[in-house]
């Protein structure tokens, strides 16, 4: 089969978002998908391909190094071919337009992900030298059948020691509570489990992507005691249902956890995205995170395949 590769221009996203759909049965329409490529934070090195037979993206390649897990010598790549163009060379041919691209940059490791119902992903991943390091599920929430009323002694509880659950949107628009919200993001990343450490993600783009964009944050919870900011809990809009919000993080301090406050913060945000309109709530978790998969398992969070995290090691570090 003839096709073509190239690196993507603007005319393209419409047609990448009709594969985002067909590879992975998740909608993200155009403007996400640009947004997403061209938000990346200055340091961050990224870039792009599609593969075209007869002038139509059939597939796409990818690499992007993580902002909030960021080092210089890693990344992570992603190569989508359609379902009806797979087997003909185009994925293998992308997978090595994307690491030639890489190789200048002196790269220790490179990772990629597959769902485990994708076998063959599992085997061309295993040939190129991919190992399986971490699995991660998916988890839906329908809100028609949540009922937050088993969860009221839990809400009381936390407010009787002294907790109070406070939406961003409700305190003042202003530097210190950003920041502090900031700070607090960023220690409670340090204990999601992943396949690296996490690394500050800039405040800049923490601000203007994860906090004031009014179009894809839906709202940040916030569990605070004697004026300190101890847990939180982040929904996320998306293109793909106007009545669905993803869940972006969940975490309390180390220091305030076995108190309930993760049941809390997830119960209230829940009963109040229900109330406001919306249908399902997505969220993920580690396998090994017991403690949030409790969580999420309790309120009626029904768990979905899972999606496996693969790194290829090329040195040590």
């Amino acid at each position: 089969m003839s096709y073509m590769i190239r690196t993507v221009t603007d005319d393209d996203w419409q047609a990448l978002s009709d594969l985002n759909v067909a590879v992975y049965e998740f909608f993200m329409s155009p403007d996400e998908l640009k947004d997403e490529e061209e938000s990346f934070p200055e340091h961050v090195k990224h870039q792009r391909w599609v593969a075209e037979v007869e002038g139509k993206v059939v597939a796409s390649g990818r690499y992007f190094q993580h902002v909030g897990r960021y080092h210089p010598q890693k990344f992570r790549i992603e190569i989508d071919v359609h379902p009806d163009f797979r087997r003909r060379g185009i994925g293998g041919a992308l997978y090595k337009q994307v690491m030639a691209a890489i190789a200048p940059f002196d790269p220790i490791a490179i990772q990629t992900n597959a769902r485990e119902d994708w076998a063959a992903s599992f085997a061309a991943l295993a040939k190129e030298g991919f190992v399986e390091k971490m699995r991660t599920w998916e988890n839906k929430l329908d809100l028609a059948q949540f009922d937050p009323a088993p969860f009221a002694d839990t809400l009381r509880k936390v407010e009787e020691l002294g907790y109070q659950l406070v939406y961003l949107r409700e305190m003042a628009a202003e530097e210190a509570v950003y920041r502090k919200l900031y700070d607090t993001v960023h220690a409670l990343r340090a204990d999601v489990p992943a396949t690296d450490p996490s690394t500050p993600i800039p405040y800049d783009h923490f601000l203007n992507k994860q906090v004031l964009d009014d179009e894809a944050v839906w709202a940040w919870l916030i569990a605070v005691k004697d004026g300190e900011f101890v847990g939180v809990t982040h929904l996320l809009k998306t293109d793909e249902a106007k009545d669905m919000l993803h869940t972006g993080l969940t975490g309390v301090r180390r220091e305030h956890r076995g108190a309930g406050v993760a049941y809390a913060l997830k119960v209230k945000s829940l009963e109040d995205a229900k109330a406001a309109g919306y249908n399902t709530v997505l969220t993920w978790n580690e396998s090994n995170n017991r403690r949030m998969l409790a969580v999420n398992e309790r309120v009626g969070f029904v768990r979905q395949p899972a999606w496996v995290d693969f790194v290829r090691t090329i040195k040590a570090e």
